[in-house]
């Protein structure tokens, strides 16, 4: 992540109503706890920028705009189903709003009165548009081609009346046009996340409670099992790892680079997946 110029690469936490932009700062010396020790050098996050909101945070995402070349600007979704398209100016520091955006219209809403489903906001891997879905049901599109990006929206059950219960959407990389994912159900049961593999690669992760899938259309599935619960419930060629004893239930994965996706589970631990692939780059095991 880069949204500040001439910081390298940063961290960006959102909490609430609170975004927080951090360094690393390899220069940090800790103190010697007692006599027998020396001073030690080690790396620190450092806070580089915070700012507070009037509305909480409820789904985000970055994206390279035309007009902001040297660093990245942030899709932010807030309660009403409202988007803000905001960079931090580099002259000031200071926030500023490229672009609002909201889906929140009667029409829109059909006949909800409170939005029960929290927007997701996903950007395209090229940063030729930006997606977020609202009320379950519409999906609103932002494309970043010009100085002004100005939005419309798409009732789902125009694209595909099966589309309910929208669980994940992430943007595939590798197309020659902006290309979606859903993950929904057609019965609300369970939860899960997707996680988009950048090329060579490709593809995606299904995360689920018990299971990780890779799904591409090129190559077979492949996945792994976490616990006991998929026996005798799947035909699904999983590996299997339920020595593991894990759920990842309200979980978060995303991609860290080097074939590895990083998992964080609902009671604090974290695991390193690692995708084996073979000389062409494709992925054959977890």
């Amino acid at each position: 992540l880069r949204i500040l110029e001439y910081l390298g690469s940063q961290l960006l936490t959102v909490g609430a109503k609170h975004l927080r932009l951090f360094r690393t700062n390899p220069y940090t010396l800790i103190p010697p706890r007692d006599a027998s020790e020396e001073w030690k050098q080690k790396t620190k996050l450092e806070c580089v920028y915070s700012c507070r909101f009037m509305s909480p945070i409820q789904s985000f995402a970055k994206a390279k705009l035309p007009g902001y070349p040297s660093c990245e600007a942030l899709l932010l979704a807030f309660e009403g189903c409202n988007v803000s398209v905001v960079a931090v100016d580099p002259e000031d520091r200071a926030l500023s709003t490229i672009s609002l955006h909201s889906f929140s219209s009667e029409f829109k809403r059909d006949g909800f009165t409170h939005h029960c489903h929290e927007p997701i906001v996903r950007t395209d891997p090229a940063s030729r548009c930006g997606a977020v879905v609202v009320y379950d049901r519409v999906l609103g599109i932002l494309p970043f081609d010009g100085d002004f990006i100005n939005s419309f929206s798409i009732p789902l059950s125009e694209i595909d009346h099966r589309l309910e219960n929208i669980v994940d959407i992430i943007f595939l990389d590798g197309y020659y046009e902006p290309t979606l994912l859903f993950l929904y159900e057609p019965h609300q049961t369970t939860a899960g996340r997707l996680v988009a593999i950048p090329k060579p690669m490709g593809g995606v992760l299904v995360v689920g409670s018990n299971e990780i899938i890779y799904l591409n259309q090129s190559v077979p599935p492949c996945g792994i099992s976490l616990n006991s619960c998929y026996d005798n419930f799947t035909k699904f060629p999983l590996k299997d790892m339920k020595h593991m004893s894990m759920t990842l239930d309200a979980g978060a994965a995303e991609w860290i680079g080097d074939n590895h996706v990083a998992l964080g589970t609902m009671d604090g631990r974290l695991f390193v997946l690692t995708l084996i692939t073979d000389s062409s780059e494709t992925v054959r095991s977890l």
